[in-house]
């Protein structure tokens, strides 16, 4: 049934609430009442009168569970109702803007497409007349993210979607803007042009490099003994990786708890179980402490990069790095960890979601929070026109132990919040070697921003007050960013009444 009928189409839905409400681990966090969904979207599956209609509704109401897992199956609905052709060009939402990150395609192909004056770091500003921001609302309902950084991700790549045929982009790279009238592709991923660098490599001042999204099992070893004697490694996880943090993990330290997952219980439908702190391979990721023996393990410092692409295996080898005593850097990650499950609806859709709760051993919660870093660093428009990766440059500076500096900022910006817990004002402290306009938001548990200010920084001290009254005890993560994001950090603090 390419279209179900009316009956068929509510009974898509009523499984799809079920599912979620009896086999669904954080329903507790989807941020409403899970009751209150079901009537809301009958409206959308009952007026539904085309298969892209129904289509739509199906991605509503997997958009209503905020899990970064809630896929819905690529099938032909997909490109009929996104369009069957693509932009060849990928997205980043940096700065609050939609930028060019790269054009990982053949050269001819992108002449055929004409769209050869693009570049990396160009802010795309309409596509075929209609604002960016306008088009982003329109996709953001039928989005399933755990919170705006995966949210942000995901519609990057729907904005590449249209109809073949020509289309009509507008930029600005940096004070100029421009238009440039190309097409979209079909069928280009047989010109998509692969990363060809060393999967490892020693860079400048003897330090080690991985790229996780291509190390494979079988060459860990290898890795390992080639970086064996370096003053510290990079592990690049902004990707997803192939299962090989096993196998890193044995030599970087001996058995070490990191992970406490929740099962369902399907004797008692909606309750979900705690897993014990000494389940072999489910607890302990380090699970093979003789196999090189603890002369062979690796002395230097650990750096973990991560970022919105960061989601479920890679957040999870991230909380096995974090164990390892690794610091890690980068932003926001796509908050949804645990195994995935399917679910077949009519019309041949496949639902998916996240089937295991997955919590740092002392009860941690990760999902729609993802993996906070220890040491916030994200790009910027600026550096990706100049073809600076900055978060991996921030990963090489805390390795080597030196400032992070620019012109602009503080070598690490340094904060200090009192009181701490909060009550009903926060007191914020902190110092600037340069006039920099700041960025003040505090977070909830959720990735939820609950109070945002601007503060016009000046050279030496500077301090403001937030007011808390209203908030709910809990923990807080308050970020401090300069406007060039050029320096950023993030302090817990706690609420209490």
């Amino acid at each position: 049934m390419v279209y179900p009928n009316e009956q068929y189409r509510l009974l898509a839905l009523f499984r799809h609430w079920n599912i979620i409400n009896y086999f669904f681990p954080y329903k507790d966090i989807i941020g409403r009442a899970w009751e209150t969904v079901l009537p809301e979207m009958i409206p959308f599956f009952l007026r539904a009168q085309t298969s892209n209609d129904y289509y739509a509704a199906v991605r509503r109401m997997s958009a209503q569970i905020n899990d970064s897992h809630g896929f819905v199956s690529q099938n032909s609905m997909l490109l009929n109702y996104f369009g069957r052709a693509v932009l060849p060009i990928e997205f980043r939402f940096v700065q609050g803007q939609t930028v060019v990150f790269r054009i990982p395609y053949t050269r001819s192909l992108i002449e055929r497409l004409g769209l050869s004056d693009v570049q990396s770091g160009d802010v795309l500003l309409s596509i075929d007349g209609i604002p960016i921001d306008t088009l982003r609302k329109r996709i953001e309902p039928l989005v399933p993210a755990s919170n705006n950084s995966a949210l942000n991700r995901d519609i990057n790549t729907l904005l590449r979607y249209g109809s073949p045929g020509s289309v009509s982009l507008r930029f600005r790279r940096g004070a100029r803007e421009f238009t440039v009238t190309g097409a979209r592709g079909s069928g280009i991923g047989s010109e998509f042009v692969a990363d060809t660098s060393q999967i490892w490599r020693i860079l400048p001042n003897n330090i080690g490099y991985v790229d996780m999204v291509r190390l494979q099992r079988t060459n860990v070893a290898k890795m390992m003994a080639d970086l064996m004697n370096t003053r510290g490694i990079i592990f690049d996880i902004r990707n997803y990786p192939n299962g090989t943090l096993y196998d890193i993990g044995a030599y970087l330290t001996p058995p070490t708890p990191f992970v406490r997952f929740t099962y369902i219980q399907p004797s008692f439908p909606g309750v979900f179980a705690r897993g014990t702190s000494t389940t072999p391979g489910e607890i302990t990721p380090l699970s093979a402490p003789n196999r090189i023996g603890n002369s062979k393990r690796y002395q230097g410092k650990i750096v973990a990069l991560i970022n919105q692409e960061t989601q479920s295996h890679a957040e999870f080898t991230t909380m096995a790095f974090q164990a390892a005593g690794a610091k890690v850097i980068g932003s926001q990650t796509a908050g949804a960890d645990g195994n995935v499950v399917t679910v077949r609806l009519p019309g041949d859709i496949l639902l998916y979601y996240t089937s295991l709760g997955v919590f740092y051993p002392d009860g941690k919660a990760t999902q729609r929070i993802g993996i906070v870093p220890d040491i916030p660093s994200s790009p910027t428009v600026t550096g990706m026109q100049a073809g600076i990766d900055e978060v991996l440059e921030r990963g090489i500076k805390e390795i080597l132990g030196t400032p992070f500096s620019n012109s602009q900022c503080a070598a690490e910006l340094q904060a200090v919040l009192s009181p701490n817990p909060m009550a009903e004002k926060l007191n914020i402290a902190f110092t600037l070697t340069g006039n920099e306009k700041m960025t003040i938001r505090l977070y909830n548990t959720l990735g939820q921003c609950v109070r945002e200010t601007e503060h016009n920084g000046v050279v030496g001290q500077n301090s403001l007050t937030l007011d808390v009254t209203n908030l709910a005890s809990s923990l807080y993560y308050c970020i401090l960013q300069s406007a060039s994001a050029a320096c950023q950090t993030a302090l817990p603090i706690l609420k209490s009444r």
